[in-house]
């Protein structure tokens, strides 16, 4: 999930963040709220662990990112991109804790791995399910790119599945803030997914190369193998100005058509993300399963039921409404994030509560003030 790039980073994305909040954790600052049970990743980087939410019992990833290692701007920027950005197939951010050293981002565990796992090398998916599973990425996608965030690196190590076989988008590492129009330098990225553009060491439109990455991940959906396969950076560079890939014929007219027109050479003729959502191969089918809009703490009454299961847990009332409106990312928000998530997954009602106060026997609550 944190899987980061070797590519080089010129130049720090711009971000409004002005800062995480300090903790006077020491290093082992997961320690009452986190039981650290392996490592599922090792990035350039951070390093990704599983662990148990000690509370609730949901397994989260946790992204730990040593301080001096990263540019603190890119830092910076993938917690203000996380934070901002809620959409059922991107990864949910629920806590960010920072020590002196380091800084760690709770987040939501997709347990099935990555699509390059996923998918059967050299054969590819059925069409149908390929269809299902890109028109989850192009919606996150597209709700990123409307937001003003460009991700940068989108591949098949950054694309998730869930344990209900979900897509979820991942690593926002090298994810920047841009505004309408605005070119952008900086060299990053993973170079087999790299749009013309960035061979030819040109500026930029952050959501034109995040288009073509997504065409190349198609084209690795429907085929199990990339369209671009060089060596070096010369022969990547000249496959990929030069359109030299083809689909095989068993692939759909449709399909093609929008493999074709995402890997458009100039820019400035291939489509938007919200162009490609509305491509008519999408519309073939339907969506495998229905996924409701995540909505925000701050934009709705906090549900009641799980209020009930944080005061159960020894939460202070208005502790936790402060907490969810000022999406602090605290402690108290993981807890309801991570109960919300839980209900979203199948647990309702009694179950949470029940399953609550018997986490809650065994272990209260680090840093909470019981009613």
């Amino acid at each position: 999930m944190a899987r980061q790039s070797s590519e080089s980073q010129s130049r720090a994305p711009r971000s409004p963040q002005r800062g995480l909040e300090a903790s006077s954790s020491s290093e082992d600052a997961l320690k009452g709220q986190y039981e650290v049970l392996r490592c599922i990743g090792q990035g350039s980087f951070g390093t990704v662990r599983l662990a148990r939410h000690i509370l609730t019992g949901a397994e989260v990833a946790v992204k730990t990112v040593r301080k001096g290692e990263l540019d603190p701007a890119f830092l910076q920027a993938e917690v203000a991109i996380m934070k901002a950005v809620e959409h059922p197939s991107v990864v949910q951010l629920f806590q960010v804790m920072e020590t002196a050293d380091r800084v760690y981002l709770i987040m939501e565990y997709a347990g099935r791995g990555d699509l390059l796992q996923y998918i059967p090398q050299g054969v590819g998916l059925p069409e149908r399910e390929a269809r299902g599973l890109f028109e989850q990425v192009a919606s996150a996608l597209c709700t990123c790119h409307a937001q003003g965030i460009a991700h940068r690196d989108v591949k098949l190590d950054n694309i998730l599945l869930d344990s209900r076989g979900r897509i979820k988008l991942c690593d926002f590492g090298l994810g920047c803030q841009f505004r309408q129009g605005e070119l952008l330098d900086t060299v990053c990225g993973t170079i087999t997914y790299w749009a013309p553009e960035r061979f030819l060491l040109e500026e930029y439109l952050g959501p034109a190369v995040d288009v073509w990455s997504l065409g190349v991940v198609l084209y690795f959906m429907l085929t199990g193998h990339l369209p671009f396969k060089g060596n070096a950076f010369q022969e990547l560079r000249d496959q990929v100005l030069h359109r030299s890939w083809v689909l095989p014929a068993h692939v759909s007219l449709q399909a093609q058509d929008l493999v074709a027109k995402m890997l458009t050479v100039d820019p400035m003729e291939r489509p938007s993300m919200a162009d490609v959502t509305r491509h008519p191969w999408l519309k073939w089918g339907q969506w495998p399963f229905v996924i409701d809009t995540r909505k925000s703490c701050h934009r709705f009454c906090p549900d009641p039921a799980t209020v009930k299961v944080m005061l159960d847990l020894g939460f202070d009332l208005t502790d936790t409404w402060t907490s969810l409106k000022g999406r602090k990312f605290d402690q108290a928000m993981a807890t309801y994030l991570l109960l919300r998530h839980q209900h979203s997954q199948g647990a309702v009602g009694k179950d949470l509560i029940s399953m609550a106060q018997v986490l809650h026997r065994g272990v209260p609550p680090a840093g909470t003030s019981f009613l």
